[in-house]
């Protein structure tokens, strides 16, 4: 059997959560995913120190773990708060909200979330330290476990169980914050056996913005005349994002979906980009005909740009 060289490239995205009138965030995505998967995969590089792998990452999720890092808020943060001082509502959402999570994988490993959730299925009434359990359970529950057996607080946390209280509800909060201030620099350390690369600033789909016709399908409407100067901002934003985040421009971009257009192509190479990362699918639309795996297996070529392509079964192994 001959060797094979597999590439792997981690990509972390979450849409922006942010209200640009009040600047809120309005969902807790980019913050509970920062304490468990963006946590947790910079941790297991450091303990397998010979992988080598890249790690993409959208600006816009970049915008909001600095955000957290610096203090911001959202609106599940705004309901760890006594119980007594939430209102009918906000009560509401904590019941409604605070199970977000794997029902085996995070809320099965504690007997006292499993037992809160059946009561809410139940619809049987949540007196305060029910309440107060499900705020800080349902915050332990997102950090990484790797996170969890390198702290002796958050350890702690989880023994005790059940008949939380305030302090531990903030200490909770105050163990997140401490994450999410690590997560960037974790990722910087690790360069440069992993490659940082960026995807376009707040995800836009760049063929689109170039042209509505690389889409290829029928009756589109016309070009909206400023798009394709959108569509650049995107692209220089994100290399200077990249590079002001992990201290140096990144040379690589998996596209909004993985979507490449020749146009769209030019303008990643006219910003800096040497390579794309996209899918088999779009090798074999542009060929014409389904392709050998050794025509996918290796880089193309499109002006200075190389572009690669993924084997489909493989990504979508789970």
């Amino acid at each position: 059997m001959h060797p094979v060289t597999l590439s792997f490239l981690w990509h972390f995205h979450q849409p922006i959560y942010r209200d640009v009138r009040t600047r809120r965030m309005l969902m807790p995505w980019a913050r509970l995913h920062g304490i468990k998967d963006y946590t947790g995969m910079a941790l297991l590089l450091d303990e397998f120190p010979e992988i080598r792998c890249t790690a993409n990452f959208s600006p816009g999720l970049l915008l909001q773990l600095e955000a957290y890092a610096a203090g911001e808020t959202d609106s599940s943060l705004e309901l760890l708060r006594d119980p007594g001082d939430l209102s009918e509502d906000e009560r509401a959402r904590v019941l409604s909200t605070f199970f977000f999570a794997h029902p085996e994988n995070m809320i099965g490993t504690s007997p006292r979330y499993r037992e809160l959730l059946r009561r809410k299925e139940a619809r049987e009434r949540f007196a305060s330290q029910d309440v107060v359990d499900l705020q800080v359970l349902a915050n332990l529950a997102w950090f990484h476990p790797l996170a969890v057996a390198r702290d002796a607080e958050l350890q702690d946390l989880r023994a005790k169980g059940r008949g939380y209280g305030a302090a531990d509800r903030e200490r909770v909060v105050a163990k997140q914050r401490e994450l999410l201030r690590e997560v960037l620099p974790r990722w910087r350390r690790l360069q440069p056996r992993v490659e940082i690369s960026v995807s376009p600033f707040a995800h836009p789909i760049v063929p689109l913005l170039c042209d509505f016709r690389s889409s290829g399908f029928p009756r589109l409407p016309e070009p909206v005349p400023g798009l394709r100067d959108d569509a650049e901002v995107h692209v220089r934003r994100a290399a200077e994002w990249g590079e002001r985040v992990f201290g140096a421009r990144p040379a690589g971009m998996w596209p909004s979906e993985g979507s490449v257009s020749e146009e769209a192509c030019a303008l990643y190479a006219k910003h800096g980009f040497r390579w794309v990362a996209t899918d088999e699918q779009i090798l074999d639309a542009s060929l014409g005909r389904p392709v050998s795996k050794h025509e996918l297996y290796r880089p193309w070529k499109l002006g200075d740009l190389t572009i690669l392509f993924r084997d489909l079964e493989i990504s979508n192994l789970h």
